[in-house]
């Protein structure tokens, strides 16, 4: 088989495949629209990769050289997609941010670049829109480390489990994506166009697999953000509820749990309860769960006989991963939790 007629039918295979990706995603997400604002956010995300995948096999069908306005046209409409990037991991962080005005706010530079490309079919035009993609990507990925560390502030405010990591590898996911954008608007192949939408494809398959694993409420982190502090007068004590819910019944081994879920138990509200931790006691809820947990592994441990492993004394104890168990044990002692039960065998 001749060669380019192979790359042809692959590219276009591909493009079949990865669509069909997107129209599932979409679909996913679509589902659910009712249960949150970010299900709705990602299913027109979604449809609008789905729509810019199925408009790719044109690139195939046509010369590049004879064709060359056409062409670039196409590489600046599939540049939109960056702020689909952006707008997802911001829904995420800030969800109370995206709104329809600042979406016109953030695109009007790029689409008044593209229109004049349209109109003048003059080069400058696609080298100034590239340019200022790149810079607008630069000054976003600055906003999103501190969206970030927001965001995360928050999360380990109010809910027992923070994954940090797997947010900074989405913004460095979305960054390899627009690498790959800028390299297929040079090469201009049909191997460069194959690899930009396989990996497309994959960083957002990688992207949705970590957030349904993480699963944070969304819509309970918008009401977070949006609340106001209650007055510290007259702060209740909550010292017997949450003794009696994490001594007794063990509560802190749900893996989910949310301050939102402890405030439900003992019957007051999530403000208040969170007040209490920051001020009174001078913790955030992340770290006051997993100080139960940990005290709960150092039992497992004193036995000497070590018959669990990590990872199950992890999940039993109620860390999503074993990782974010030894980071917190190390933390306190210094030592492993493999090491701090050889210590306590040997002193017997």
């Amino acid at each position: 088989m001749d060669t380019a007629v192979f790359l042809g039918t692959a590219e276009n295979f591909v493009y079949g495949l990865c669509s069909a990706y997107f129209i599932y995603e979409s679909a996913t997400y679509f589902r659910h629209r009712r249960e949150q604002r970010f299900y709705r956010t990602a299913a027109a995300i979604m449809a609008f990769w789905f729509l810019l995948v199925l408009k790719d096999p044109i690139y195939s069908c046509i010369d590049t050289q004879l064709h060359r306005h056409l062409y670039r046209t196409l590489l600046l409409v599939d540049m939109s997609a960056v702020f689909t990037c952006v707008f997802f991991v911001v829904e995420l962080l800030s969800p109370i941010y995206i709104t329809w005005s600042r979406i016109v706010q953030n695109s009007a530079f790029y689409l008044l670049m593209l229109v004049l490309y349209i109109v003048t079919a003059n080069d400058i035009f696609f080298d100034i829109n590239i340019v200022g993609m790149a810079v607008y990507c630069l000054i976003w990925a600055v906003r999103i480390a501190v969206l970030t560390k927001r965001y995360h502030y928050i999360v380990r405010q109010n809910f027992s489990s923070a994954d940090k990591r797997w947010m900074w590898r989405a913004i460095a996911m979305f960054l390899s994506v627009l690498a790959a954008w800028i390299y297929s608007c040079y090469v201009e192949s049909s191997i460069s166009n194959i690899a930009y939408i396989v990996i497309v494809t994959v960083v957002w398959a990688v992207v949705n697999h970590h957030y349904r694993k993480v699963g944070r409420s969304i819509d309970e982190v918008r009401q977070i953000m949006s609340e106001k502090q209650p007055a510290l007068e007259g702060m209740p004590d909550f010292s017997a509820e949450v003794e009696a819910l994490f001594v007794e019944k063990k509560l802190h081994r749900n893996h989910d749990l949310s301050v939102s879920q402890l405030a439900r138990e003992i019957g007051t509200n999530r403000s208040y309860l969170s007040a209490w931790l920051n001020n009174t006691l001078g913790t955030n809820f992340c770290d006051f769960v997993n100080g139960y947990r940990i005290a709960d592994a150092e039992a497992m441990l004193a036995g000497g006989d070590c018959s669990m492993t990590q990872d199950e004394i992890a999940t039993t104890v109620g860390f999503n991963s074993l990782s974010t168990f030894r980071r917190a044990f190390i933390k306190k002692h210094g030592i492993t939790p493999r090491q701090y039960c050889r210590d306590k065998r040997h002193k017997k």
